[in-house]
């Protein structure tokens, strides 16, 4: 991904077969986004989800399997309301005046994608945030294993980036497309958690929406402090 640009591309389950064992960078571009979907259609895909949650499974489908399914779509929906309210203060003047203040937001964003990951797969079987920051550190502008603390996203413990610096068009720019990077391979891996295929196509297109209007709430704070 260039570090001029938002990468807006969405891997498909298909892509992440092996991606809570070794979550690769270099395929996340593999799958274009495709279609123009809004917070509208974002909405009305969670109705559609919540609904689908309460069919019986198809045929050929386990009732364990159904189950797992349905307790997932609960707690993704949990999740998606949370990280919605984030776009929302992130797609706010305040943080459109104060890229720190923005930074804060998507720190905060992407480390509630990453807690609800981690509690997908068993102790050990997953690939941590520091390991995939330094298996693939050519593909990161500035995001780095040492912005880590707790398995948890932290710039302000880098000494380096004092708050002139992360008010800096050119650091917001190259930090915000690095930890897009991050929750496009976190939110790929939430999809391929679902055991049916049709849970996981809906919520891949769920998370396809929810990615979109993430970007272009980014893309707002790039263009309003453009200079």
């Amino acid at each position: 991904m260039g570090q001029g640009t938002v990468d807006e591309h969405f891997e498909t389950p298909s892509a992440t077969a092996q991606a809570q064992q070794n979550p690769s960078t270099s395929d996340v571009a593999s799958g274009a986004m495709a279609g123009d979907t809004s917070a509208g259609d974002t909405s009305r895909s969670m109705a559609t989800v919540s609904q689908a949650a309460t069919e019986k499974p198809s045929t050929g489908a386990s009732e364990a399997a159904a189950s797992q399914d349905a307790a997932l779509e609960y707690d993704s929906m949990v999740l998606m309301s949370k990280l919605e309210q984030y776009v929302i203060k992130l797609s706010d003047k305040a943080a459109q005046a104060s890229l720190v203040l923005a930074l804060e937001h998507l720190v905060d964003l992407t480390n509630h994608i990453v807690a609800f990951t981690e509690e997908l797969s068993p102790t050990g079987q997953m690939m941590s945030l520091e390991a995939l920051l330094t298996k693939d550190q050519k593909n990161y502008a500035l995001l780095a294993p040492q912005h880590i603390t707790k398995h948890r996203l932290a710039l302000d413990n880098d000494p380096a980036l004092t708050q002139d610096t992360l008010n800096k068009p050119k650091t917001f720019q190259q930090f915000s497309n690095d930890i897009l990077r991050v929750i496009n391979i976190y939110l790929s891996i939430n999809v391929k958690a679902f055991h049916t295929p049709r849970v996981a196509a809906q919520w891949q297109t769920l998370y396809k929406g929810f990615y979109k209007h993430l970007i272009s709430a980014i893309r707002q704070i790039q263009a309003a402090n453009n200079h």
